[in-house]
């Protein structure tokens, strides 16, 4: 073949491949100039194409040097077009990758400077501007150490730049965590490195500095870091043990003081596993404190706290305060982890004991005056069940220590009071040359502070059944005017003597005003509201009513006495709040009234509430339902048998294993003719009654040695079922009643017993012949 021929058969070639590049390479976007270049040259070798077809046909070969002029610079024309278009593709896709650089720079939130080998800046991405605080434009050229501060998070002095190190050693760089300091007085901590850039022949050419804001990861640490110190500190300051329990691993970790509180170190007690508390809880509390955490699993109670006994190194039992609460659990709401604390209460246990030593030491050095009279000793008997359950209610009064310290001394006081009257005038009784009139005197006031005392007794039982939830109600139909009368007739004589008017407010009939409720509380409601207002009363009036208002009844008792600032109208229902207001020493009294109120006021589904301001008086409300119909079936109390008065002398047996009670009883009826036979005892009590048909009637204690009231009442009954039973007990609350109603008796009287209040219900109970 010719070279001619050669040089046509690579021209076409060639002319194949360019049009396979500019009709199927349709993805690289050609420049105009290239476009028309390779437009020109495909018209050459066309009409290259064409000369030498008619020469290969032999039509013509006239054009012979032009052909070959043209088929020789052909080559050269398509090497130049192949050299142009990969200049123009490395050209575009170097300018892809700048954009994609650039465009990567300006949208990653990492800060990027670069830098010449002189420090200067030569490229900031927007993310560098914003936390140096400068314009990325306005800052190319400036060296990095005019834009960029990094101080030491502890020193917080100047430390040097790194870009600098980089540049002076060739190495990367990285300083860890810094605060960045901006001209403006804002801080960033950040985490910076930097390193070396090099050129194509190695050489180091400038340095790119690279840094993160780590601000608010630092103060999630720092947060961390003093929640962990305050934890830390609390444990060291409560000197508390703390346990870390993974349930379903059954795997526990120990702290030192934990193991310190039972007399071991740590070391000793390994290998630490669950087993080692388990074997050393006192078993009875063992049982408890594993009922309480399955109700914990159970989600049951939001958390577990018990007094446990732990057994020491020594072989003695301390006491310890064990509080914990599950802290993670599974997909299945099943517990993981548990965690919690001990503290020992060793010492104080053991001065509630001594405490309680003290106090029945107390309680005898009072029996001895008891002897002198007998309401006192029915007083003092009732303050020996106060003290124990005050005792008991000693825990739950921890976290308001300094009001329950307010309390104590107004109690102190209070009880003194009446007891300074009670002790003093039975002594002087005893005086023979006492003239008749001043024995009466005496004996009058040591029964009216004996009721003193009584009240102040009463407030305080009434508001520990409040607070523990044994507050049964007893629903009945009550009539409010009837109430309302009686409460006008009782408290119009104590008004009257303050020189007050009292009023009352009836809108409704008799027939119209009743409803069902449990009659002694609203009545014990109005009268705490009542006392209250006539004793902060000292001129004007008080009035007390109510009205009907849709499903309630509204109750109000009004006075024109001192008045109470707005900002204690929320806090004069909480207990003992009298005395922490210091108006004790003028007016007197627990500070329970209110309370005790409000919580019935709640128990019976209603609410209270009060309008006052200072100097202008006071209005107290409360509601209950207006409920005219029983909304279940409530039992009804045992009715009083009303038996005819019958002449003649009466034997009644009377049940009682206290001495001193027996004594006053027998004393008290027999100046009224009637004759006594004592039961020490429930069961004896029974075997009398089965045995002696003169008996008349029988008064019975409820808290008996070998078979207690309530059954002895219940197999008296079965063998004489028309013989009076009256329950004259020291259980006197209303559920009290109800119960020795329910079990047989016919009549009810508390202690202490008032004497015509006994005297007018053995008359109505007198057995028929």
């Amino acid at each position: 073949m010719s070279v001619i021929a050669l040089l046509d058969f690579i021209a076409c070639l060639i002319l194949f491949l360019t049009l396979i590049v500019l009709f199927f390479r349709n993805r690289i976007v050609l420049k105009r100039d290239i476009r028309i270049l390779a437009g020109i040259i495909v018209f050459i070798t066309l009409a290259y194409v064409f000369f030498m077809l008619l020469e290969w046909m032999n039509i013509s070969h006239q054009l012979e040097s032009v052909e070959n002029i043209i088929g020789s610079s052909v080559p050269i024309m398509w090497a130049f077009f192949i050299y142009s278009f990969a200049q123009h593709e490395l050209n575009e896709t170097l300018t892809i990758h700048k954009e994609n650089l650039r465009i990567t720079l300006n949208s990653i939130g990492d800060a990027v400077i670069a830098t010449d080998m002189n420090g200067r800046i030569i490229r900031m991405n927007p993310a560098a501007g914003v936390f140096t605080g400068t314009d990325p434009e306005k800052s190319l050229g400036k060296k990095i150490d005019d834009v960029l501060i990094i101080l030491d998070p502890l020193s917080r002095k100047k430390i040097s730049n790194p870009v600098k190190r980089v540049l002076e050693t060739g190495k990367m760089n990285k300083i860890g965590q810094s605060i960045l300091s901006r001209k403006d007085n804002r801080e960033f901590y950040i985490t910076d490195s930097a390193a070396p850039i090099y050129n194509e022949k190695k050489e180091l050419c400038g340095v790119v500095l690279v840094f993160s804001d780590m601000t608010e990861r630092y103060l999630q640490d720092e947060k961390v870091r003093q929640s962990e110190e305050r934890y830390n500190l609390a444990v060291s300051v409560t000197k508390a043990g703390v346990w870390d329990w993974f349930i379903q691993e059954d795997k526990v970790i120990l702290n030192e003081r934990w193991a310190e509180i039972i007399g071991f170190s740590l070391v000793e007690l390994e290998p630490i596993s669950p087993a080692i508390w388990r074997n050393r809880v006192h078993p009875e509390d063992l049982i408890r404190l594993e009922e309480l955490i399955e109700s914990h699993f159970k989600g049951e109670i939001e958390n577990v706290e018990a007094e446990t006994r732990l057994k020491h190194k020594n072989g003695k039992w301390i006491w310890i305060m064990s509080r914990g609460m599950v802290v993670q659990r599974d997909h299945r709401g099943n517990p993981v982890r548990m965690t919690g604390t001990i503290v020992d209460i060793t010492r104080q246990k053991n001065a509630e004991m001594d405490l309680k030593a003290q106090m029945d030491e107390n309680l005898a050095l009072n029996e001895e005056y008891a002897a002198q009279n007998e309401e006192l000793t029915k007083s003092i008997e009732r303050i020996k069940k106060i003290n124990e359950e005050l005792i008991e209610a000693k825990k739950a009064a921890e976290e308001s220590y300094s009001l329950k310290s307010s309390f104590l001394a107004n109690m102190s006081h209070e009880i003194r009071t009446p007891m300074n009257g009670i002790i003093g005038f039975s002594e002087l009784l005893n005086d023979p040359n006492l003239p008749e009139e001043k024995r009466q005197h005496f004996s009058e006031i040591i029964i009216d502070s004996s009721h003193q005392l009584l009240n102040i007794v009463n407030d305080i039982l009434d508001i520990s059944r409040i607070e523990t939830g044994k507050v049964s109600l007893i629903f009945e139909k009550v009539v409010i005017n009837e109430l309302i009368n009686i409460l006008f007739a009782f408290f119009e004589p104590q008004a009257a003597n303050k020189k007050l008017k009292l009023t009352v407010s009836k809108p409704r009939k008799n027939e119209e005003s009743v409803i069902i409720t449990d009659r002694m509380r609203l009545r014990q409601i109005l009268t705490n509201l009542i006392n209250n207002a006539i004793k902060f009363t000292t001129k004007g009036e008080v009035k007390f009513g109510y009205k009907m208002e849709g499903n309630e009844v509204v109750f109000f008792v009004a006075d024109t006495g001192i008045g109470i600032p707005q900002e204690l109208h929320e806090k004069i229902f909480e207990p003992f709040r009298q005395a922490d207001l210091d108006i004790t020493n003028i007016y007197g009294g627990t500070g329970l009234g209110l309370t005790i109120s409000q919580k019935f006021a709640e128990l019976l589904g209603g609410r209270i509430w009060l309008e006052s301001k200072p100097g202008n008086g006071s209005v107290f409300y409360f509601t209950v339902p207006n409920k005219t119909k029983y909304n279940k079936e409530i039992p009804e109390t045992r009715k009083e048998k009303k038996i005819r008065k019958k002449t003649g002398n009466m034997v009644i047996l009377v049940v009682e294993d206290d001495e001193v009670n027996y004594l006053f009883l027998e004393t008290v009826l027999s100046k009224n003719n009637i004759q006594t036979v004592r039961a020490l005892n429930g069961v004896e009590a029974v075997e009398i009654c089965s045995k002696n048909e003169e008996i008349n009637m029988v008064l019975m204690d409820i808290k008996l040695p070998l078979m207690n009231g309530y059954e002895a009442t219940r197999r008296i009954k079965k063998l004489r079922p028309d013989l009076p039973i009256i329950a004259q007990t020291a259980y006197a609350m209303q559920e009290d009643k109800h119960k020795a109603l329910q079990a047989g008796c016919d009549g009810y009287i508390p202690k202490p017993i008032i004497t015509s209040d006994l005297f007018k219900l053995i008359e109505s109970l007198k057995t028929k012949k």
